[in-house]
């Protein structure tokens, strides 16, 4: 939900119940209302009467929770949402989605949000399931095409597409990272209880163990030796296509095959129990107290086809995810 000036956003449709207590997200537009007002955001029920409550803001963004207990869900119907003395949200309702998600105690899941992914999708939730990820969580944000439809499609109860249709209150670059900081936040939120693992990876992103056989996320993360950190970090390569117009239909692992084997980037799966505490991600490529991995060990490829990434004359061919793919 957003107000009519676009300097506050919150994320009521995707309230976390967190033990006995409840968690919803917002942002606040970093200069119309700045970090000292948005101290002052308050909720109350619909009658102004205040909520017992903690807000938290970031150190480094724009963005917010609030914390209320779940015991006050029970009395309070509606909502206020203030700022100082002006109501900005009127007639508030708070929506838990992820409490009818199927949750079992597992060792690795992924959270992600996509856009318009019809025709890759099935073959990267395929390709990560036999790695060994217990779970997945698809944030769809305003998907256009059948992506929600697919995903649904599978009848998998490991994979769950949850509608995440938000917009950013700064529609200046980066728009996309923005509202995606949140679903990384609520995503982890969510999976945190039930697994130790949680990999914070794009739907374009595939990850690989070299020296894993079989491939077993989960048995590869639980090494006595990676218990200690917040988490793992992978180095990246980027895959592409040789043509520019090659027809899509989740066959990406098969088109990019081409790379300079130069690492780019880089991407994490948390700890669970080591950064179980962690307030907000501000970013899912690092995170203090990591190990970063030598690409000998693991590392994910980033397919970029049809021109997002030109072929170039020092791509070789790489096709230990493709091979991984017809072995499984």
């Amino acid at each position: 939900m957003i107000n009519e000036d676009k300097t506050i956003q919150l994320y009521n449709e995707h309230c976390i119940g967190l033990g006995e207590k409840v968690r919803i997200y917002g942002q606040y537009h970093p200069i119309a209302v700045g970090k000292k007002k948005a101290k002052s955001l308050l909720l109350t029920d619909s009658k102004g009467q205040k909520i017992r409550q903690t807000i938290k803001l970031s150190s480094k963004r724009n963005d917010f929770f609030i914390v209320i207990k779940r015991s006050d869900l029970e009395r309070v119907k509606e909502y206020q949402l203030r700022l100082v003395s002006d109501i900005i949200f009127d007639n508030l309702k708070l929506h838990f989605p992820f409490n009818s998600i199927p949750l079992k105690p597992g060792e690795a899941a992924v959270t992600t949000m996509l856009q318009n992914y019809e025709n890759r999708v099935a073959e990267w939730i395929d390709y990560h399931l036999k790695i060994g990820f217990s779970k997945i969580i698809i944030f769809d944000n305003n998907s256009t095409d059948q992506t929600a439809k697919i995903i649904n499609q599978l009848k998998d109860d490991r994979v769950i597409v949850i509608p995440f249709n938000y917009v950013a209150i700064n529609p200046k670059p980066p728009v996309w990272d923005d509202y995606q900081r949140i679903q990384l936040c609520i995503g982890f939120d969510v999976l945190k209880s039930y697994y130790q693992w949680v990999a914070l990876i794009d739907a374009d992103e595939f990850i690989y163990i070299p020296d894993q056989k079989p491939q077993s996320i989960g048995e590869f993360l639980n090494q006595r030796k990676y218990r200690w950190f917040r988490a793992i970090t992978m180095q990246s390569i980027l895959l592409t296509n040789k043509n520019d117009n090659d027809e899509i239909e989740n066959n990406i692992l098969d088109l990019c095959r081409f790379t300079n084997l130069k690492p780019k980037y880089t991407k994490i799966i948390l700890n669970s129990k080591r950064a179980k505490y962690l307030k907000f991600i501000k970013s899912p490529h690092q995170i203090k107290g990591q190990r970063l991995m030598p690409m000998d060990k693991i590392y994910h490829a980033h397919c970029w086809a049809n021109e997002r990434l030109d072929y170039g004359s020092d791509f070789v061919e790489k096709d230990e995810l493709l091979n991984l793919k017809c072995s499984s």
